[in-house]
């Protein structure tokens, strides 16, 4: 998945924020690094496959990989996939040959030409039947258009891909889309929007173990309350992103966190720590492709040196900023980078003329209708009319500032256009509106910079004598008026006190004696009582925080340990996945098939093999599923599928009920080794299918084979054999019986299914509303007669309707077990 950056502008600074996602790119791990096995399978797929959709595939596969390294290698591999298009110009292959075009395009900073691409794909994929390509087409345009500044349409093609998304249970493309969503509503300034896409697009990928979408969402919450004025939160959330990436060895996202704790710094005007920050993000960033965001974080760090008062470090690297975004950026990008511009001229003093930078920002941001940026031009606009010495401009456009901002509600800008106007009303003689705009300042910087942020934080260091200066100004004039009359009334006062002093004398300054005395004693006891409450307030909040303290040392502990379990569950999750043959190699093997797979849990015990030996022509499937489910059946799935990859491969048996007996032993021996007893195996039913005979071997391990035999003559054309496996399962048990073997002779329009346990033991009904007290189990001679009667459908159609059957079934209880079933046509 390509990491893409949203820009926003704080006084000249750009942020490197939520990330919007292309989802033909998507992968849960390192974008930048792929499996060497999984290489050597696209290889292997590629020199041997005579298939093309399978040859297509593998082309893809790796032009994606290499998107993200190698433009030049990712486009010899497009040649590929064009003469693959050309060759069978199906609206399949040519739907799929824009997709991978637009995303080339994309990369290559072309946005219209890739928009025309996905546009054309889109076309030719809604005459397939290829909702998931669709699907990345109409999102990755969606994509595209919000780059272009087309919210709306970006918001409509994500919609709709949403919708294909949830109807396909795609939940991986879901968190996609949903994100992305977010994204726009983020740029629009509808904060409250985008933090609940967002959120939705979290709790997806935390639930299908996404580890990188995961950290994608984290770091785009964290980004939104920034821009709230939530410091704490978007620490935390910056932290947990973090760790996401660092496991990932993700260099872009650990990047982008960089980024973003660097703005946080450059909002305490820590700007040391932020030229730091900015430039550890700058070096990963320049390690890939995306030159966009390098761009981008050269003009943060063009910001930083304009702060620092070295202008010619900062237009150096605000000039390398937009000689890039101009020719490769999103408008977003480039209005933002004039603005900053401008207000680095300003800033500068230089005599350099900073409106047509900022009449040209202003014109952008009109045109996609972005009110923050039209709000920051306007303040841009306000300081240089005001250091051109027109006021009355300076205050309008501050002014328009100030209203767009107060609907955005964002702290920073509030304050920023706040302090103009305080400056402005100050220098017009207006103290009363200087003042009022003084006290809005305030409330904003305090709300920005409370204690409780920059002690959990940054620990930076405010200062307040900006403030008590701003308020000496604002009223030195009335100040001097009043000193002056204060003068003459206290001459006055002292004429007539020295006379009273005179006359009264020693009888006042007795009785003045007396009540010091006693409001000195009143005094010392109060603040007795005051030292005793101040003491007693100091423990109880010293307890508190000792309170709070373990309370958060206990979340981290907590958290920690989900973590190690989520660790070890995911690593189960790559150790299963990576026994489980490819189902595009199963689907290619047989005239018609399907794959019904769902297991309980993240990782399952029930399983599906198959080899195909094409030297002897005779392939081997086989359905399984072992003792429990979960990361324990998981673990005992490995052992299995090893255990028959070893009698097939190694050992060259090709009897299935050789092979199970075999296996058998094999499994045996292996949880055999500890001296206490595990009684660990599987039931199993495995084919032998001999390639050009209507021939196949059957055993099974109380698991049967379901023959649907065409019958042309009769009046349902198809007629159902249960061929039953043998009565015991492939490990321990108290009877040693031997497995059957079964030599089936077939038709040419025969179909043949193997399942698990899982569906026909699921308790439902026609009620969903039943409890599992009241429910019933569907029942293998109910799982036969309802294939039975869908034998008109293709294997596609079938695999949808049991899936859907299996839901309107078990309603809303619990899934009680791991389901497989495999159903085939030999051709």
């Amino acid at each position: 998945m390509r990491h893409y950056f949203l820009l926003h502008i704080i006084w000249g600074l750009l942020l490197i924020g939520c990330s919007g996602e292309n989802s033909s790119k998507e992968t849960s791990k390192n974008p930048y690094s792929g499996s060497e096995a999984y290489s050597d399978s696209l290889n292997w797929e590629i020199r041997h496959s005579n298939n093309d959709t399978s040859i297509y595939n593998a082309y893809t596969a790796f032009l994606e990989e290499y998107a993200f390294i190698d433009l030049k290698i990712a486009n010899l591999y497009l040649d590929s996939l064009k003469l693959i298009s050309d060759r069978n110009p199906s609206d399949f292959f040519v739907g799929r040959y824009h997709l991978s075009l637009g995303d080339i395009l994309d990369f290559e900073g072309k946005a219209e030409e890739a928009e025309k691409a996905y546009q054309t794909s889109i076309k030719h994929l809604e005459r397939t039947s290829s909702s998931g390509d669709l699907s990345n087409a109409l999102n990755n345009l969606g994509y595209v258009q919000n780059h272009l500044g087309n919210d709306l349409g970006a918001i409509a093609c994500y919609e709709r891909a949403l919708q294909i998304r949830t109807d396909d249970r795609d939940s991986a493309g879901m968190g996609s889309t949903l994100n992305n969503l977010g994204y726009v509503y983020d740029l629009k300034g509808e904060f409250s929007k985008a933090l609940k896409y967002y959120t939705q697009s979290m709790q997806i990928r935390m639930a299908i173990q996404h580890t990188y979408g995961v950290a994608q969402s984290l770091n785009n919450i964290a980004f939104v309350y920034q821009t709230q004025g939530d410091i704490p939160k978007a620490v935390d959330y910056y932290q947990k992103a973090i760790r996401y990436f660092e496991e990932l060895q993700d260099t872009m996202g650990i990047s982008t966190c960089l980024n973003n704790i660097g703005i946080l710094y450059q909002k305490q005007e820590d700007f040391d720590n932020a030229l730091e920050h900015y430039e550890e993000s700058l070096k990963l960033i320049e390690q890939g492709t995306d030159k966009e965001s390098v761009a981008r974080t050269q003009s943060n760090i063009a910001y930083i040196y304009l702060k620092k008062g070295e202008f010619d470090k900062c237009r150096k690297f605000y000039n390398q900023s937009l000689k890039y975004l101009r020719n490769h950026g999103d408008k977003l990008s480039v209005g933002g980078c004039l603005t900053n511009i401008a207000n680095s001229i300003i800033e500068s003093g230089s005599n350099e003329n900073p409106i047509g930078y900022l009449n040209e920002a202003l014109t952008i941001y009109k045109s996609i209708v972005n009110q923050k940026g039209i709000a920051d031009v306007y303040l841009g606009l306000s300081r240089f009319y005001k250091t051109k010495g027109n006021l009355d401009q300076a205050k309008a456009y501050a002014k328009q500032s100030q209203e767009i901002n107060e609907e955005l509600g964002i702290p920073e800008d509030i304050k920023a256009g706040a302090e103009m106007l305080y400056e402005v009303n100050k220098l017009q003689g207006d103290y009363k509106e200087a003042l009022h705009q003084h006290e809005k300042f305030m409330r904003m910087k305090d709300k920005i910079q409370n204690e409780k942020n920059k002690s959990s934080v940054l620990n930076s260091k405010f200062q307040i004598e900006y403030e008590r200066q701003m308020v000496k100004d604002s009223v030195k004039t009335a100040a001097e008026k009043e000193l002056v009359k204060i003068k003459y009334e206290n001459e006055l006062a002292d004429e007539k006190n020295k006379r009273f002093l005179l006359f009264g004398g020693l009888g006042f300054l007795l009785v003045i004696a007396v009540l010091l005395i006693v409001a000195y004693q009143r005094k010392r006891k109060d603040n007795r009582i005051i030292e005793h409450q101040k003491i007693e307030v100091e423990e109880q909040r010293d307890q508190a925080k000792k309170a709070q303290f373990e309370a958060e040392e206990q979340k981290l502990i907590v958290e920690e340990k989900n973590n190690e379990i989520l660790d070890s569950i995911q690593y189960a999750k790559r150790l299963q996945n990576a026994i489980l043959p490819s189902t595009s190699i199963i689907h290619n093997a047989f005239q018609d098939s399907f794959i019904l797979y769902k297991p309980k849990d993240i990782v399952a015990g029930d399983f599906y093999w198959f080899e195909d030996l094409e030297k002897e022509q005779v392939k081997f499937i086989a359905v399984a599923d072992c003792t429990g489910h979960g990361v324990p059946g998981a673990m005992v799935s490995v052992v299995c599928s090893n255990a028959l990859s070893k009698a097939v491969l190694e050992e060259g048996l090709r009897t299935p009920s050789e092979i199970l007996e075999r296996v058998k032993d094999i499994v045996i021996a292996t949880f055999g080794k500890n001296e206490e007893s595990v009684n660990d195996g599987m039931d199993i039913g495995i084919c032998k299918i001999y390639n050009g005979q209507n021939k196949l071997e059957f055993a099974g391990a109380n698991i049967a084979l379901v023959h649907i035999r065409y019958v042309a003559e009769t009046d349902h054309e198809f007629e159902l054999d249960n061929i039953k496996g043998t009565k015991r399962p492939v490990g321990k048990y108290k009877v040693d019986i031997p497995f059957e073997n079964n030599e089936i002779v077939f038709g040419d329009n025969d179909r043949f299914f193997m399942f698990s346990d899982g569906y026909a033991d699921q308790f439902g009904g026609e009620n969903h509303e039943v409890s599992k007290a009241t429910g019933k189990k569907l029942k293998s001679s109910n799982l036969r007669k309802l294939i039975l009667s869908i034998q008109e459908r293709s294997m596609a159609e079938q695999k949808e309707y049991l899936d859907e059957m299996f839901y309107q079934w078990k309603g809303s209880l619990e899934q009680i077990d791991d389901v497989c079933i495999i159903g085939f046509l030999v051709g």
